[in-house]
């Protein structure tokens, strides 16, 4: 049993049902029960279906976030959750993959305190605009070092968009910065699974959900090449400078592959690989892909 896992080993005095669940307040301090350090609270800064993520700093006023689990479901069902991410961000360290801190219980309520990074590529992406070719080398470079680095432990994401991204800068510079001096790193390993644990029924968005996913018997076995397929989408959405989404009916036709298609062809043949609907079709791994993007950018 891990020290994170032992935290919670005490059954709950309350019942199974996490009713009684807490969020943070801002200018709130929660004291962690594992460190001599406490966090105090600011506003709440994004949010997901399963996890509300704070900004909060630690006794020394360094900046990080917390990000707090939703209670959905039962206190044992959300403590497993807790200590399945925890495990996970503690085994795939990598510097492209955003950093835990800490993690503990506080008022039946299970917090994981990790780096805050500026801004996360959602939040940059409107900023982009026409100059979204100029940006999808620098955000392939941190997005595909990681998920190259999470395939080497057999890990697969399964998550990969704009708001799981994270940038080193504020995006009000935008403007103001070269991209290639920005860092980019993945983050939000909630529903990362390892190889032999994948399959079609795994928790992903429906608007995320890949041609094997949808239709397994005619593109494929869903594999650690889901990643592949998010990270096109991802970088299709850098090239054009805005969010992008596509219907069930537009995914099994091939539109997003068609869109790559689109864009000058340096940035279009690898980006088409990592779409193609079937899987053994598709760009074989994240260097493969990172690599063609190298060549893409070294020409534009």
């Amino acid at each position: 049993m891990s020290f994170f896992a032992s935290l919670f080993s005490q059954p709950n005095p309350r019942g199974p049902p996490l009713r009684q669940a807490v969020a943070p307040r801002p200018g709130e301090i929660i004291p962690s029960p594992r460190y001599p350090n406490a966090y105090q609270f600011g506003p709440r800064i994004g949010e997901g279906s399963f996890s509300v993520v704070f900004c909060c700093t630690d006794r020394s006023r360094y900046a990080l976030a917390a990000k707090v689990l939703k209670p959905n479901g039962t206190y044992e069902a959300v403590k497993a959750a807790a200590e399945r991410e925890f495990g996970k961000l503690e085994a795939l360290g990598h510097p492209c993959v955003v950093r835990v801190f800490d993690a503990f219980e506080y008022r039946d309520t299970f917090y994981l305190i990790m780096e805050r990074c500026a801004s996360s590529l959602a939040e940059i992406l409107p900023r982009i605009g026409r100059n979204g070719l100029s940006w999808v080398a620098p955000v392939a470079e941190g997005v595909l070092t990681a998920l190259d680095y999470l395939h080497s432990q057999l890990y697969s994401h399964q998550d990969l968009h704009l708001a799981n991204v994270f940038a080193s800068i504020p995006a009000q510079w935008l403007g103001r910065v070269d991209p290639r001096t920005v860092q980019f790193k993945i983050g939000d390993l909630g529903v990362a699974k390892l190889f032999h644990e994948l399959s079609p029924t795994n928790t992903r968005a429906d608007w995320m959900l890949p041609p094997e996913a949808r239709d397994p018997q005619q593109f494929g076995p869903v594999d650690y090449r889901v990643d592949l397929y998010h990270a096109g989408l991802l970088l299709l959405q850098v090239a054009f400078g805005r969010e992008l989404r596509f219907s069930a009916a537009e995914i099994l036709e091939g539109v997003p592959r068609a869109c790559a298609l689109g864009l000058p062809r340096s940035f279009a043949f690898p980006l088409e690989g990592a779409l193609r609907r079937h899987v053994s079709e598709r760009t074989a791994s994240a260097m493969q892909l990172l690599d063609g993007l190298r060549s893409a950018n070294a020409s534009f």
